[in-house]
């Protein structure tokens, strides 16, 4: 520290101080200069090494005389900074402080070093950093409140969940909700809560992962409390309908969870709808890998493409095939990959969408829509409401939530008629699902929201 502070006792002699350093150096010139500005102890220009030969040396070329060079040099940018000093003229005073080891240890380093030489330089100027004293404008300034944003949801008279349902449905950031985005969406949105109140539902359909399990913990069973409501509402007699892109891992972990007595009532819908079954049917899904004539090309020709062979994991079943990414690899990747494979390859009517995890393909006529006819031969045309967590497009559940009374835990579609997020602002997920079901009475055999629910 002692040849640090003589190296640097050159530079307050003059006025400006241009502090070059490199990538790992640069948080302790940012503070540096923060410092020097608050304490008034002169004016410090900040640049990079490459930012400083791009234009900013040009400073030194009318002001050298006011001007003195410190420099934090790191073992990644000693040579160029060699290069760099040994450039300036001769009559600019220079300090090199040179910092030891990686650029975490360096990033700290540059923040103690700061700290040092804004001390060193105000006992060169006789004062105290630390105490620059503050001026009565300074106290004033330092007392002013920011103006208060003018609350959008009152003067709207729109409650916390619809303010927060509209700026969902516009994408845009909650605190961003202007008037003219209100009067856009308000009376869809008050057409839909009221169809959905006055809706009496003969069955559910929810998609699996992401909205009754946490896809995080999608390995795992679901939480004893939505077993608990869904129990709830199969006791009345309403059937359960159960869409996923999996197979079937959900129906032994329902098995596990839902009482047997009930089992009849759920019906379960295994890659994304491609085979239908009730929950106490052992014998689907089909467990073959062998995949239909339609996505026998696509299958050799993804597991052939150079950016997912060795890296993404592909599972072939009869009607799907899965492409499941590493975190090296993004889903909207695998989703452009798989789409232009299915063009290459001219398959008409198959289909890919996307989880949060994974790609789905699938053979022509498979949807998770086939879940709601199925219970539909069973309920006829009396509504049924549909919950899901991927419905804007390409997701897996955009589909589904165009149905007309859907509900949305996360992404939701533009339609301004359905798949509306009706949560508890900030929430997401099974969390709102459960808000959803517990908001469900029974009634007569069938389900109704109780007044008030999901405002």
């Amino acid at each position: 520290l002692e040849v640090w502070e003589a190296a640097t006792e050159p530079l307050w002699t003059r006025p400006t101080t241009l502090v070059l350093h490199g990538p790992s150096t640069r948080i302790g010139a940012i503070d540096l200069e923060s410092k020097f500005t608050e304490a008034a102890l002169g004016h410090v220009q900040i640049a990079d090494y490459r930012n400083f030969a791009h234009g900013r040396h040009h400073w030194l070329a009318k002001r050298s005389e006011t001007s003195g060079v410190l420099a934090l040099v790191t073992d990644t940018d000693r040579a160029l900074a060699d290069r760099t000093l040994g450039l300036i003229p001769e009559d600019v005073p220079q300090a090199r402080l040179v910092f030891d080891g990686g650029p975490c240890a360096a990033a700290l380093a540059s923040l103690l070093a700061a700290l040092r030489i804004t001390g060193w330089a105000g006992r060169a100027h006789g004062m105290d950093p630390g105490r620059p004293g503050v001026p009565e404008f300074g106290r004033k300034l330092y007392r002013l409140r920011p103006p208060r944003p003018k609350p959008v949801g009152r003067p709207h008279r729109l409650s916390p969940v619809e303010g927060a349902a509209i700026a969902r449905k516009a994408g845009i950031a909650p605190g961003c909700v202007a008037p003219t985005d209100i009067d856009r969406w308000r009376e869809p949105l008050a057409a839909f809560l009221t169809r959905l109140q006055n809706a009496r539902f003969a069955g559910i359909v929810l998609d699996y992962d992401g909205t009754v399990v946490d896809t995080r913990r999608r390995f795992k069973t679901a939480d004893p409390e939505m077993i608990s409501e869904l129990a709830r509402l199969a006791e009345v007699g309403v059937h359960i309908g159960v869409a996923t892109g999996r197979g079937v891992s959900v129906r032994r972990d329902l098995q596990k969870c839902v009482p047997q007595r009930l089992w009849p009532l759920f019906l379960i819908g295994y890659y994304n709808g491609a085979e239908v079954g009730s929950l106490d049917n052992g014998s689907m899904p089909n467990g073959t890998h062998n995949v239909c004539t339609d996505l026998q090309p696509l299958a050799e020709a993804l597991r052939g493409h150079p950016a997912l062979s060795g890296t993404v994991r592909q599972e072939d079943r009869p009607l799907q095939i899965t492409l499941e990414a590493p975190h090296a690899v993004s889903v909207r990747r695998l989703l452009d990959v798989a789409r232009e494979v299915i063009r290459k390859t001219d398959n008409h009517g198959v289909s890919a969408v996307c989880s949060s995890h994974s790609v789905d393909i699938v053979a022509p006529g498979v949807s998770k829509l086939n879940v709601v006819q199925h219970l539909r031969s069973t309920v006829g045309d009396e509504p049924i409401l549909v919950i899901g967590d991927r419905g804007r497009s390409p997701g897996n559940d955009h589909e589904l939530l165009s149905e007309p009374f859907a509900l949305g835990v996360a992404d939701v579609s533009a339609d301004h008629t359905t798949c509306w997020h009706l949560g508890t602002p900030g929430q997401r997920g099974p969390t709102v699902t459960l808000q959803y079901l517990s908001a469900l009475q029974a009634h007569g055999g069938r389900l109704k929201f109780r007044a008030g629910a999901l405002r």
